[in-house]
């Protein structure tokens, strides 16, 4: 009774984590359907090994490497073969690279993959094309077989504030309260300071820094970039 108490316990504990940080929600399901192997891989994975930002020495025991990925598409060049090594280049900054690959993989029967169209923008967007990533976007949402991720707002707004477009500052303000992590406020303050609105610039990134004060190490060390960014932010918008 006391171990499954205590089983309990951390299973409650560590769910509470998965929806405060924005983990996957993979995660929820696994902690309720197998709590006991997934709380081990939970606290081994994502609270030791700091999941948000791995480097290379730490994900590397988890996840195949370029090259690997590189091989695994050339025998089975498959959507989701793909999709992987787009995102590994992606997260190597080869933009250009993985720009091509996502353009060859939207062929055929994946043609409107939606997973593979928001790479696809993701990758136009870093490359300074952001008509084309907003067309690629209006493609998605019109035409995409899948559901749409939830990054696809952050990456649209982002777009949006690239293009200097009227619509930029609702899709900001659309994502306040509904995307984990401070990232879109951060981005939205950015944004009011370059419209003079130093006031409310300094409202946004004080709610991000009251966020931090109430969470623990872990959120800190997940949103370390946008943390720091709020601090600069504060510090170079007059009061």
């Amino acid at each position: 009774m006391l171990y499954a108490s205590l089983l309990l316990i951390l299973q409650i504990a560590l769910i509470i984590h998965v929806l405060r940080t924005g983990q996957s929600p993979w995660w929820v399901v696994g902690l309720i359907l197998f709590p006991g192997i997934s709380s081990l891989l939970y606290i081994a994975q994502i609270l030791i090994q700091d999941g948000s930002y791995p480097t290379a020495s730490s994900r590397s025991w988890r996840q195949p490497n370029l090259a690997q990925l590189r091989q695994q598409w050339q025998q089975t060049p498959t959507a989701d073969a793909s999709r992987r090594l787009a995102e590994a280049l992606s997260e190597q900054g080869l933009w250009q690279e993985a720009c091509d690959l996502y353009q060859q993989s939207l062929t055929g029967a994946n043609r409107y993959d939606t997973l593979l169209l928001h790479g696809l923008a993701q990758a136009q967007l870093a490359l300074n094309q952001p008509q084309l990533a907003l067309h690629t976007l209006q493609v998605m949402q019109e035409q995409g077989s899948g559901e749409i991720p939830q990054e696809a707002g952050l990456t649209r707004a982002c777009t949006l504030d690239a293009l200097d477009d009227p619509d930029t500052e609702q899709a900001w303000r659309s994502l306040l309260g509904h995307y984990p992590g401070p990232e879109p406020a951060c981005r939205y303050a950015a944004w009011l300071q370059r419209h003079h609105r130093d006031a409310e610039a300094r409202s946004q990134y004080r709610e991000v820094l009251d966020a931090a004060a109430r969470n623990g190490h872990h959120y800190h060390r997940l949103y370390r970039r946008w943390i720091q960014q709020a601090k600069a932010g504060m510090a170079a918008t007059p009061s």
